[in-house]
């Protein structure tokens, strides 16, 4: 009795990853599809499961690596601000005393 109940979780354990790969196949097809490309979208669907996932992986850290890498570029510019913004007040501060 005890071994049926396993064998009946193993079924239900293994079918809920199935429907969990099918449903983040679907996802990651429509990830591809939402960057506009038919050509793309169709090329990629030859790939198997571990492919796509990590195509999506892929693709996902380019995009981080480039808004990391805006954020810097924007940081920069402020603190070169900052900077602008102390030596003028110095300058204002220099002159007020004179």
């Amino acid at each position: 009795m005890a071994r049926t109940s396993k064998n009946n979780e193993a079924q239900a354990s293994s079918a809920s990853k199935r429907g969990e790969t099918r449903r983040k196949n679907r996802e990651i097809r429509e990830y591809l599809m939402s960057l506009n490309s038919t050509f793309l979208a169709n090329f990629f669907k030859a790939f198997d499961d571990k492919s796509l996932s990590r195509i999506k992986k892929a693709v996902d850290q380019a995009d981080a690596k480039r808004k990391l890498e805006q954020r810097k570029k924007i940081l920069k510019q402020i603190e070169e601000l900052q900077s602008q913004i102390e030596q003028i007040d110095k300058e204002i501060q220099a002159s007020s005393e004179e």
